[in-house]
């Protein structure tokens, strides 16, 4: 790890050649390392390291972004210097206001950092592997899967006076296994490693195998469905980066531009971003350096605010909430216009999945989605797959495993017919970010097609 003080100087060397322009400078530094297991042994090692830089410079409503590597302080006063140039061609964009100090982080203890996976990340990965694999053989299947271990520093910086800085951790753990016509998937996702129990997570994804092999062939249409913090995750990620956007609220795009103050979900859901809470992954501050606010985007059912960045916040006079998204799929720095949730919450009910079970007449059990695509934004409409096993349930009992069906629905209409919430939540990885999501039942979701797996 490079410290707080060494990159610190190297934002200050690039941010005093950014002349008479308002100027920030983002460092990212990671380390990633992965291993891969296939048929129950370790056939692939990864390491990457390295630190990039984006400097960005502005002039009004004009602004100038380069992103390189910066393996050296020069690098950074390059891309300082390449961003001014860039700014000289540069068209007018929305009003931005430059992030000030006040609006930083730069705490002494930030969450969402675990030292023991700087440590021995390694050991653990080798070490978690063996024992999912010996795990998930004892019980029949064949093993496959990935164990990841990340160690990432970030620091911002402007001309305004802002400073943020905070390291972070994470480690993953995927499962999956096969057995002749069955498959299952497990995953863990944390920032700590005593977080990840690798005994149950290959006990979960080998027992869902077992159950999965031998599929029967089931019609498409609307059942009621248990659905399992996998797929449950999947509802909510949709909701919050479609809804939640405040760019795409500002645009008409999302089922908030015209329902604030209204319920647009059952009146048992509440959903939120903390970016502060250890059962998820913390995010102490957003690609803008702002400090990350928690948010209540849905209280029992009802609409209650999008999340906003630098940009959209100044359009709605408002500050921005933290949430200029951080993450590979988007531009370091507020290059992108979107405002996204990346931590989000689903508060949790009463009910277990036995009880879920034992109250559907006829349904499905659901353990994950997959391939999930957006049809229709503002109602949250997505076309989708069953995967890792699908199951039916008759007369209040999982009777066998189904083959995978094809959905197409809105996510707000299956999300208005929740009728039974789970007690405990689980902490699952959905794009560029997390949901803490219970298992939940559904009065119904539609079914439009067949597959022969």
């Amino acid at each position: 790890m490079m410290g707080k003080q060494e990159m610190k100087s190297m934002a200050e060397a690039g941010l005093k050649e950014a002349g008479e322009y308002s100027a920030e400078v983002h460092l990212s530094s990671a380390l990633y390392e992965l291993t891969r297991f296939a048929d129950g042994q370790i056939h692939q090692n990864i390491s990457m390291d390295g630190l990039n830089v984006t400097a960005c410079l502005y002039d009004g409503r004009r602004s100038g972004r380069v992103h390189l590597s910066a393996a050296t302080t020069d690098r950074v006063r390059q891309a300082v210097q390449q961003a001014a140039e860039k700014l000289r061609y540069a068209d007018e964009g929305p009003k931005r206001p430059m992030p000030l100090a006040e609006q930083g982080y730069c705490e002494e203890d930030p969450p969402g950092f675990d030292e023991e996976v700087v440590r021995r990340g390694t050991q653990w990965r080798a070490q978690a592997v063996e024992a999912a694999v010996k795990e998930v053989e004892s019980r029949g299947p064949r093993a496959y899967g990935r164990a990841i271990t990340e160690v990432t520093e970030r620091l911002s910086m402007n001309t305004s006076g802002l400073l943020s800085y905070a390291p972070r951790t994470r480690c993953d753990l995927v499962v999956a296994t096969i057995r002749d016509t069955g498959y299952s998937c497990s995953e863990r996702h944390a920032y700590s490693l005593s977080d990840i129990d690798v005994k149950e997570t290959a006990q979960e994804s080998a027992a869902g195998c077992n159950r999965a092999r031998d599929p029967k062939e089931l019609e498409p249409q609307e059942y009621p469905v248990v659905l399992l913090p996998y797929a449950a995750a999947d509802l909510f990620s949709f909701v919050g980066r479609l809804g939640a956007n405040s760019q795409a609220v500002l645009e008409g795009r999302s089922f908030m531009s015209d329902s604030l103050g209204q319920q647009v979900i059952s009146e048992g859901i509440s959903l939120w971003d903390d970016a502060f809470d250890r059962r998820g992954r913390p995010i102490p501050f957003d690609a803008e350096g702002v400090k990350k606010q928690p948010v209540t985007i849905i209280e029992g059912g009802v609409a209650v605010s999008p999340v906003y960045n630098q940009t959209t916040g100044a359009q709605q006079g408002v500050p921005s909430t933290g949430h200029s998204p951080v993450g590979s799929a988007f531009a370091a720095g507020g290059g992108s216009p979107q405002a996204v949730p990346q931590n989000l919450f689903v508060a949790g009910g009463e009910d277990t999945v036995a009880d879920m079970i034992a109250d559907t007449s006829l349904g499905l059990l659901v353990t994950s989605l997959h391939y999930t695509r957006t049809v229709e934004p503002k109602e949250v409409v997505v076309t989708g797959m069953t995967r890792n096993g699908t199951f039916l349930i008759r007369e209040g009992e999982v009777v066998g495993p189904v083959r995978n069906l094809r959905f197409t629905d809105s996510y707000l209409r299956i999300l208005n017919d929740v009728t039974h919430l789970g007690q405990q939540g689980m902490n699952c990885s959905q794009g560029v970010g997390s949901v803490h999501v219970p298992a939940m039942r559904v009065g119904s979701m539609r079914f439009t097609e067949k597959t022969d797996f």
